[in-house]
Formats: C-alpha cells, sequence, structure tokens
C-alpha cells in the first residue's frame, strides 16, 4: 500500500503545527466528520439501548404475568413488545457493522494523516534541530 504523503499533509506549508493537544487532535478529526457523526451515533445509540431493553423485557415479563390463565391474550399482549424488542438487537446489529465500517475507514486515514504532517514538519527542520 502506497500512501502519498502530499495528500496526508493537513497543515499548509510554512502553517504552525498546534501546540496544545486538544488543537492538535482536532485539527485531524475535522477531516473526517462522517466518520466523527457514527462514533456519536453509535455512543447514542448505546447508551440508549440498556434501559430500552430492560423497559422491553419488564414489559414482556409483566404481560406474561398477567396473562398466566389466558392463553387467548398472550399473543395479543406480548406480540408488540417482542417485535420492538428483536428490532432493536437487530438495529444493534446494524449500528454495530457502520461503526466497525467507521473505523476501518477513520483510523488508517487519521493515522496516514498524522504521519504525514509530522514528516513534513521534520523535514522543514535542520538536523540540529533535534540533536
Amino acid at each position: 500500500m502506497s500512501i502519498d504523503l502530499a495528500k496526508t499533509q493537513v497543515v499548509a506549508e510554512g502553517k504552525a503545527i498546534p501546540k496544545k493537544l486538544g488543537p492538535f487532535i482536532g485539527m485531524f478529526l475535522k477531516r473526517h466528520p462522517w466518520s466523527l457523526m457514527t462514533f456519536i451515533i453509535f455512543i447514542l445509540f448505546e447508551a440508549c439501548l440498556t434501559p430500552i431493553n430492560a423497559y422491553l423485557l419488564k414489559i414482556i415479563v409483566n404481560g406474561a404475568a398477567a396473562t398466566s390463565g389466558k392463553v387467548n391474550l398472550i399473543l395479543a399482549t406480548l406480540l408488540v413488545p417482542a417485535i420492538i424488542y428483536v428490532f432493536v438487537n437487530l438495529m444493534l446489529n446494524v449500528v454495530y457493522s457502520l461503526h466497525r465500517y467507521a473505523q476501518l475507514k477513520f483510523y488508517p486515514k487519521i493515522k496516514s494523516d498524522i504521519a504525514g504532517t509530522m514528516y513534513h514538519y521534520l523535514v522543514q527542520h535542520s538536523y540540529h534541530y533535534f540533536s
């Protein structure tokens, strides 16, 4: 795999690289907004998943307990919560797949961006600067 170092240089020639960690990371992250959006969606979905699953299981258990003697009402009571429970878990698989895809696209790009930018920064300085 060949990397075009001209495309990986984030900082323009002669422009200074940020000295603080936050702006340095932000300089590279702002070039990949879709990957960051995918990560944020994943975090929000993952945060909502546990309470939703717990609530749906509570509804299913309560519905099964309430209709334990009435077989004809079990299907009517449990069908919608069970379908929603399965749908939420299917959505979890889709979001995990998008998250993995974003990782596969994002991490190599950000690594090459940082390496290319730092390489161009080091080339602009003399050897005596580092000794």
